[in-house]
């Protein structure tokens, strides 16, 4: 992973560096971005149990595909042939996080996709970077 570890916090918005949840120091730093994909796992098993009760291991790719297939929808009625991955389109995932939904949109939208993810946090994209497989798509950090 690159080495990102000294990051000036004024660079940050505040609410980046208050406790939240587990993280004393905040959402930021390498243990948020190192569980960032588990814990997103399992807060969306639930979600397509209309109950609430059972843990579905998909459900995390089933929220995200839903979301990806409304994009789909918006993009055909703005005249794009995205919804078929055939047309060459650039996207951009604003608070890419650890690059799960920007990896799934760009396999959605086709070989001539180039999705590019932005995060405020180095720390989750360097996670992102380093989960990224081949394909075209390309993680940096928001000034």
């Amino acid at each position: 992973l690159r080495d990102v570890t000294k990051i000036p916090s004024e660079d940050l918005p505040t609410y980046f560096t208050l406790p939240f949840h587990a993280y004393e120091a905040g959402n930021i730093g390498w243990a948020p971005a190192f569980e960032a994909d588990s814990a997103a796992v399992t807060v969306h098993a639930p979600i397509f149990d209309a109950d609430a009760k059972e843990m579905k291991p998909e459900g995390d790719e089933q929220m995200r595909m839903s979301f990806l297939d409304a994009a789909k929808q918006l993009a055909k009625a703005m005249g794009s042939n995205v919804h078929d991955g055939s047309g060459a389109v650039d996207a951009v995932d604003v608070g890419c996080s650890t690059g799960r939904s920007a990896a799934m949109l760009r396999a959605s939208l086709g070989s001539g996709a180039f999705v590019r993810g932005v995060d405020l946090s180095a720390h989750f994209l360097a996670v992102a970077c380093s989960n990224q497989e081949s394909g075209k798509g390309l993680f940096q950090k928001a000034n």
